[in-house]
């Protein structure tokens, strides 16, 4: 990773692969909802996706992943970490099954994409310029800081 990229860690028992309960080292559940759909938009946003799980990368892990469709940066890796830090991978997003929302609740590919959505969505040149959507102030700041972040990114940094 030449450059900085926002990255994003994702769980795969529960998140990516359904789960209930240990069953095995290469017995996966069927995929998620969505999880394909998401994993990608992510991926078109531009941020490096991490999948962290605490299986060991093996290859019927990478073969799941790739007859699903599910397009990676990274399997139980930190390479992207600076050197000289732990083994936990630095991230803007962590997503997991037990972690992201109440664990009561059951994990929602929709509902992290809506959040996820309202707070990294990158803004393209026609939403800034098309008025309509600016309904509030609010949105009109933040678009107004989205335009000097494109025009000025060293300042953001």
């Amino acid at each position: 990773m030449a450059e900085y990229q926002k990255t994003v860690v994702i769980d795969f028992d529960g998140v990516i692969a359904q789960y209930d309960k240990w069953r095995g080292v290469d017995v996966f559940g069927a995929p998620m909802k969505y999880a394909k759909e998401a994993i990608a938009e992510l991926r078109e946003w531009g941020w490096w996706v991490v999948i962290y799980t605490t299986r060991k990368k093996t290859p019927a892990l990478l073969s799941y992943l790739n007859r699903h469709g599910i397009r990676y940066n990274a399997v139980n890796s930190c390479d992207h970490n600076p050197p000289d830090t732990s083994n936990k991978p630095i991230a803007e997003v962590y997503i997991d099954d037990r972690g992201w929302w109440d664990v009561k609740r059951k994990f929602s590919w929709v509902r992290v994409m809506r959040r996820l959505r309202r707070l990294y969505q990158p803004l393209s040149a026609r939403d800034l310029t098309n008025s309509s959507k600016w309904s509030s102030r609010w949105t009109r700041f933040w678009g107004w800081c989205r335009q000097q972040e494109l025009a000025h990114p060293a300042m953001w940094t």
